[in-house]
């Protein structure tokens, strides 16, 4: 942990970790759609513009960059969403978790784009993989959010998010948020993107938001 903070500071140390919270999830489960409505909240508050992609990286709020230092001025939790289960695992207070057969149509899709898609390979193996991720993600976790909960009615993912993590949003930031998260414009962030490397937000399925 301290090699992120980037730092030997301990005092620093201690306020980074009481911050921190994990979101965790297997890969294709939702992480992105989730970070994008989170993002837009943060975006609010602080000023940063968030798009879907690297940019988002850049808010306070999310740990991709916390050896720039710029989390010290950030004073609400600190968001690292993750799919590594060695990642802070005392940390993870969300655990985002979708059907096994969703998730592996969605890797298969990922496959063809990703040379190295290390939670695919055949059928059984990546139901190994998703099936010991979800057990342990599932054990640590305050909040189990569903997938096809979020897509029918995400607001109701919102809320409960930021109810755990003690974010308190107004109305109108979660009207923002989910309309940051609407499909359409996450697929117009994704081809506006000069960062991504491939399609996140699963062009072919209208039924996918990842």
């Amino acid at each position: 942990m301290r090699a992120v903070l980037n730092q030997r500071d301990r005092g620093a140390e201690k306020d980074f970790l009481s911050r921190l919270c994990v979101i965790g999830s297997f890969p294709r489960s939702g992480s992105h759609w989730t970070r994008r409505m989170l993002g837009e909240i943060i975006s609010l508050r602080s000023g940063i513009p968030a798009t879907f992609g690297n940019p988002l990286n850049i808010l306070a709020g999310f740990t991709q960059t916390v050896n720039r230092g710029n989390w010290k001025e950030h004073k609400e939790p600190i968001i690292w969403a993750a799919h590594d289960l060695r990642i802070a695992p005392t940390h993870w207070k969300i655990y985002l978790r979708r059907d096994f057969e969703e998730v592996f149509r969605s890797t298969q899709k990922a496959e063809t784009e990703l040379p190295d898609c290390w939670w695919g390979g055949s059928r059984d193996e990546c139901f190994k993989k998703w099936k010991h991720h979800t057990e342990v993600g599932c054990s640590r976790a305050k909040l189990v959010v569903d997938y096809n909960m979020t897509r029918a009615n995400p607001e109701t993912t919102v809320r409960a998010i930021c109810e755990v993590l003690e974010m308190n949003p107004t109305d109108e930031e979660v009207a923002r948020a989910l309309c940051a998260g609407r499909r359409e414009n996450m697929l117009k962030e994704q081809t506006g993107s000069e960062h991504l490397t491939w399609s996140m937000v699963n062009t072919e399925d209208a039924y996918e938001n990842c």
